[in-house]
Parts: structure tokens; C-alpha cells; sequence
């Protein structure tokens, strides 16, 4: 059976945007489907950083549509490869997983290196989706590993792009952020990696992953 990935157009649409949006980077319907539709990147008038993350995700979404999971799994490699795309030109080292601590704006201490057994672990838990516990398992996986940092840019953007791949493959829907909840998502988030709740997991499963049965209603409702 080809399991190659299709994705409808309002499912690119939306996970364009979320990509887009962990980057500040707000594109309204028009300017998504110019995007997607392969108006050059340099047409949006955005600075050079941003240009490279729009031809990014159009990149990255491009591979997983192109991607014929009977021969892929959804694992380590899978992980670094959609980093190597959505960081490209961006890190000094893409597609590589960090091997020096960082740090970043919301959390005060460095956060540590992370052994390769604990991130694999976490992709592990995206192989056992079904309908009865996906809106558990993979709000989890997403936070926990946005929260390792695991590589040196493009965290969220590899995260849910894998999340989005093991969802897609088992036909399960999609994760996504958009501008109505995008504030809240920041602020649930800022509060996870700063150890202050877990609220974020509740609010993704219940607010941000919507069946592929329901991704046309979204798309008529925010886009149309």
C-alpha cells in the first residue's frame, strides 16, 4: 500500500502558518497559498532571515509530501532530516543534534545537553499513536522535546513537523497553531519550560489537534 504523504490544502496551509508563527512571521491566507503555490519567497518583502524561513517550510513541507513512509520511519533520522531543511542557513550546524548547552529568553538556567537515548525515546512514543491516545501522547512528546532543545535552532518547527508526519501517516489529523490561539500557546508553553504547570498539554490536545475530518471546517472558518 502507498502510504506516500497527501496532504490537503488546507492541512499546508495551516502547518505553514504554524511554522511561520514560532517565527513571528504572520502570513494571512493570500500570501500562504502565494507561498504555497510558488510565488518566490523574496516577493513577500520580509528581511532575509524570514525569506529563509518561508523557502524553508515550503522545503520541508515539499519532502514530507514526497515521502513514502512504507520506506521511512517516524524516528531519529526522520527528526534530523526535517531539521536540516527547516534550519537551513540559519544554525552553524543544521541537522545535528546540540552537543554544547544552550540557553534561551524564558528560562534562566543553560539547559543541559541531552543524552540521544532520551530524545529517540520521546520519538519512540509517536509510533504508538492511535485515536484513543493521541491527544495525549503527542502534546507530551511536542513539549518534552521543544523543551531539550535538541538541536541548534528550529526546535518547534522540526517538532511539529515530525509530530505532523507520525498524525498524517495513521491519519489522525493535524497540530496546528493559528492567530486566534497562538498567545495562549506562548503563554502555556513559557509556563511548561518554565516548570511553573503542565496546563499546555490539556490546551494542545483540546485546542490546537483537529481530525482530518474536521481540518476543512478550520480552513472555511479562519481562512475562506
Amino acid at each position: 500500500m502507498n502510504t506516500q504523504m497527501k496532504l490537503q490544502d488546507a492541512s499546508k496551509i495551516l502547518l505553514a502558518q504554524t511554522a511561520l508563527l514560532f517565527e513571528g512571521i504572520h502570513l494571512d491566507y493570500t500570501d500562504t497559498l502565494r507561498l504555497l503555490n510558488g510565488v518566490d519567497v523574496h516577493a513577500f518583502g520580509l528581511d532575509e532571515v524570514d525569506t529563509i524561513i518561508l523557502r524553508n517550510v515550503v522545503n520541508a513541507l515539499h519532502f514530507l509530501e514526497n515521502t513514502d513512509f512504507n520506506k521511512t520511519n517516524i524516528d531519529l533520522d526522520l527528526y534530523i532530516t526535517l531539521n536540516s531543511i527547516l534550519a537551513e542557513e540559519q544554525a552553524l550546524f543544521v541537522g545535528k543534534l546540540r552537543d554544547i548547552p544552550t540557553s534561551i529568553g524564558c528560562i534562566e538556567e543553560e539547559i543541559g545537553v541531552y543524552d540521544k537515548k532520551d530524545i529517540m525515546h520521546e520519538i519512540e512514543r509517536l509510533n504508538f499513536i492511535d485515536a484513543g491516545n493521541v491527544k495525549n501522547v503527542v502534546p507530551k512528546v511536542f513539549c518534552r522535546l521543544a523543551r531539550m532543545q535538541p538541536f541548534f535552532d528550529g526546535n518547534k518547527r522540526s517538532t511539529n513537523f515530525l509530530c505532523n508526519a507520525a498524525l498524517n501517516k495513521k491519519n489522525l489529523g493535524i497540530f496546528f497553531v493559528n492567530d486566534e490561539n497562538v498567545q495562549d500557546f506562548n503563554l502555556h508553553l513559557k509556563d511548561y519550560y518554565q516548570g511553573k504547570n503542565e496546563k499546555i498539554f490539556q490546551f494542545i490536545g483540546d485546542k490546537l489537534m483537529k481530525s482530518a475530518h474536521d481540518i476543512d471546517k478550520i480552513y472555511i472558518r479562519f481562512y475562506a
